[in-house]
């Protein structure tokens, strides 16, 4: 009763039902996927919701996220099929997929990038990503923008996070900063540094290296409202001699 094998494919929580949402990605054997589905902690069980109509064409390096406006899902880019960079805007009510179409200008096509929920201030914030179809110096996603449930707005920043794919973000609600920290950036390889973006600046805070967090890429980053803190596990070293 579970989803079939797959990677790369968007996860978020819906905090309107309380459900685990999961759509898309590769399969076993590398084929795009564009199935929904929905786990329910009150009764453990998995159940494929993908509706009968319209949903996002199949794909993976998407991202999803809870969108607080609406409170709906919020899914935006990725990589389909064909391999074709997208940047289409949808949404999820836990019944059926509604493509959006929000006034220009709209964040470039992308994949691997990041979609964080700032419950707090009732908006979502898009950054990072890349298309992998452009040169090496220019395919990599520097830019920040907010969605506030009906349109994309770009924040101008000072400065960007230092790994913009392959890594993961989590949204300090005491702090109000979004963190990130490691991935991949222009140079190819995983970087140890922690960004921030700070919402009462509306900018990246570049935090000084700590030597014990290693550089490490494709790993689970999530805050814990219990405790105040975000954790950070796993991952992909930068060499076999990481530990």
């Amino acid at each position: 009763g579970s989803p079939p094998a797959r990677r790369q494919a968007g996860v978020t929580w819906d905090f309107t039902r309380n459900r685990l949402v999961v759509f898309g990605g590769n399969d076993a054997g590398g084929a795009a996927l564009g199935d929904t589905w929905e786990w329910n902690p009150a009764t453990n069980a998995w159940t494929n919701v993908t509706p009968t109509g319209t949903s996002p064409s199949a794909r993976k390096f998407t991202s999803i996220t809870f969108d607080p406006s609406t409170g709906r899902i919020l899914l935006f880019g990725g990589l389909d099929a064909s391999g074709t960079h997208l940047n289409d805007t949808w949404t999820f009510d836990g019944t059926a997929w509604t493509q959006l179409a929000p006034a220009a200008p709209l964040p470039p096509v992308r994949r691997q990038h990041h979609l964080v929920t700032r419950l707090d201030l009732g908006d979502v914030i898009l950054f990072g990503g890349q298309d992998a179809t452009l040169s090496a110096s220019a395919k990599w996603r520097k830019d920040t923008w907010r969605w506030d449930g009906a349109n994309w707005t770009e924040i101008i920043t000072t400065t960007h996070t230092n790994g913009q794919v392959a890594n993961d973000a989590a949204y300090d609600m005491i702090r109000q900063r979004i963190v990130c920290t490691g991935g991949n950036g222009s140079g190819g390889s995983p970087t140890g540094t922690t960004a921030e973006f700070d919402a009462r600046s509306n900018d990246w805070v570049i935090r000084p290296l700590d030597p014990g967090i290693y550089k490490t890429s494709r790993y689970f980053a999530a805050y814990v409202p219990s405790v105040g803190k975000t954790f950070k596990v796993s991952g992909q070293a930068l060499n076999s001699s990481t530990p």
